[in-house]
C-alpha cells in the first residue's frame, strides 16, 4: 500500500470516528438540556465534542495538503483568506487559545477550522460517508424516540425542545441526505429516519423545519424518483391524512399540532432584525465587532446573538468572511441545481445547500455556522460538489 492510499484511509477513518463522537456528544448534550443544565460550563459531552472537532480538522488538514489539487484552484485561496480573517478578528478582540469555550463557539475559530472537511470530500469517500450516515441517523432517531416517549400527552414547547431540539436540528439536515443516497438499498429504514425527523420537528413546533421536510419530500419524489405531479399530490395527501388520523391517537402529536396552531403567524425574526440594524454601527460590518459584541435587544437587554446567521457573522467577523463562506456554497449549488442534465443525487446535494443558504438568511431557526454535526456534514457535501466541478463528473450516473 503506497503512502497516498494510506493517507486516504487515515482521512476516511478520522471522519468516521469524528462522526461517531459527534453523535455521542449530541446525545449527551441533549440529556443535559433535558436536565435543564445546558448552561453548565463543562460536561463529558463537551469533551467528546472537542475531540470530534479535532479529528474533523485533522482529516481536513491532511486532505488540504494531499487532495486539495482535486478542487478548483480558487477554493484553497478563498478558504485560507476566510480562516485568516476570522483568526485575526478573534484574537484582535480578546479571544484566546486558553478559552476553549469561546474558541469553539459560533463567534470562534473552530467552526472555520472544521470547514476544512470540504477538502476531504472526493467522490468515493463521500459515497462511503453517505452510507455510514444511515447508521448515524438511525442512532439519532432512536435517541429521539426514547425522548419522545418521555413527553407524554401534555407539554409546552420549551419542554419538547429540552427533550428533542439538538436531535431534531441535526436530523433535519442529515435525514434528507440519508434518503437521497440510501433509498435504493434501504427504502424502509431511510424513509423511517426521514419520517421520524419530521415528527421531531413537529413536536418541537418548528415551522421552518416542517417546511424543509415538505420541500425535501417534493424534491425527492419529483427529481430523484421522477414521479409525476399527481403522485406528489397523492403522497402529500396520504401523509396529511395519516397525521390527522394519528393525532387523536397519540397525545403528543395532537398537543404539538395544537401548539403549532397557537403560534399561527407569529413572526419575531423580522422584528429582531429591525431592532438589531437600528442599534449597531455599520462600521462593524467592515472589520468585525468581535467575539464580545452585543446589541440592545429591547425585550432582553444586551444580547450577542441573532437568528439571521449571515448578518450575525458579518457583524462580529466582518463582511469579507461571510461573503467568502457564501461564495463557497453558492458556486457549487448554482452549478448543479439549475441545470437539467445533472445526476439526480448530485442535484439533491445542491438542493440541500440551497436550503442551507436560506436557513442562514433567517428562514430557519436553531442553525448556525458552528461545530455542530450538521454543519460538518453540509461543508463536506459542499466540498463534494466542488470536487465534482473539478473532475467534470456531470454525465449521467456519475455517482
Amino acid at each position: 500500500m503506497n503512502s497516498g492510499i494510506r493517507t486516504s484511509v487515515v482521512i476516511t477513518n478520522l471522519l468516521n470516528i469524528a462522526l461517531v463522537l459527534q453523535v455521542i456528544a449530541v446525545v449527551i448534550t441533549q440529556q443535559k438540556l433535558e436536565a435543564n443544565i445546558e448552561n453548565a460550563n463543562f460536561h463529558i459531552g463537551v469533551l467528546v465534542g472537542y475531540i470530534s472537532n479535532i479529528l474533523f480538522f485533522m482529516s481536513g488538514s491532511l486532505a488540504f495538503f494531499t487532495e486539495g489539487k482535486w478542487l478548483p484552484k480558487y477554493v484553497k485561496s478563498a478558504y485560507l483568506l476566510l480562516l485568516c480573517w476570522v483568526v485575526l478578528v478573534y484574537f484582535r478582540t480578546g479571544g484566546s487559545l486558553l478559552d476553549p469555550g469561546s474558541f469553539m463557539e459560533v463567534k470562534g475559530v473552530a467552526p472555520y477550522l472544521g470547514m476544512s472537511v470540504l477538502f476531504a470530500a472526493k467522490a468515493p469517500r463521500f459515497l462511503k460517508i453517505m452510507k455510514f450516515l444511515l447508521w448515524i441517523g438511525l442512532a439519532l432517531a432512536i435517541g429521539g424516540i426514547i425522548n419522545t416517549l418521555k413527553l407524554g400527552g401534555g407539554f409546552d414547547r420549551m419542554t419538547a425542545q429540552m427533550q428533542l431540539r439538538l436531535i431534531a436540528v441535526n436530523l433535519v439536515w442529515i435525514s434528507p441526505l440519508i434518503l437521497f443516497f440510501n433509498y435504493k438499498k434501504y427504502k424502509i429504514l431511510s424513509l423511517s429516519i426521514f419520517g421520524l425527523s419530521f415528527l421531531f420537528s413537529l413536536l418541537i413546533v418548528t415551522r421552518s423545519f416542517l417546511l424543509i421536510h415538505v420541500l425535501v419530500f417534493l424534491f425527492f419524489m419529483r427529481v430523484v424518483l421522477k414521479k409525476k405531479i399527481g403522485c406528489l399530490i397523492l403522497g402529500l395527501l396520504v401523509v396529511f391524512i395519516g397525521v390527522i388520523y394519528l393525532a387523536p391517537q397519540i397525545g403528543a402529536i395532537e398537543h404539538a399540532i395544537n401548539l403549532l396552531n397557537e403560534r399561527g403567524n407569529d413572526d419575531t425574526r423580522s422584528t429582531q432584525i429591525l431592532l438589531f440594524l437600528a442599534d449597531i454601527s455599520f462600521y462593524d460590518f467592515i472589520w468585525g465587532a468581535g467575539i464580545n459584541s452585543t446589541w440592545n435587544y429591547a425585550s432582553i437587554g444586551e444580547y450577542g446573538w441573532l437568528d439571521n446567521q449571515v448578518l450575525l457573522t458579518a457583524w462580529w467577523a466582518g463582511v469579507v468572511p461571510i461573503c467568502i463562506y457564501l461564495m463557497l456554497f453558492i458556486k457549487p449549488m448554482y452549478t448543479f441545481l439549475f441545470k437539467k442534465k445533472v445526476n439526480p443525487q448530485i442535484k439533491a446535494v445542491a438542493f440541500m445547500l440551497f436550503l442551507w443558504i436560506l436557513a442562514l438568511l433567517g428562514f430557519g431557526v436553531y442553525v448556525s455556522i458552528s461545530t455542530s454535526l450538521y454543519h460538518f456534514v453540509l461543508c463536506f457535501s459542499m466540498g463534494f460538489l466542488l470536487h465534482v466541478i473539478k473532475l467534470k463528473m456531470r454525465f449521467k450516473n456519475a455517482i
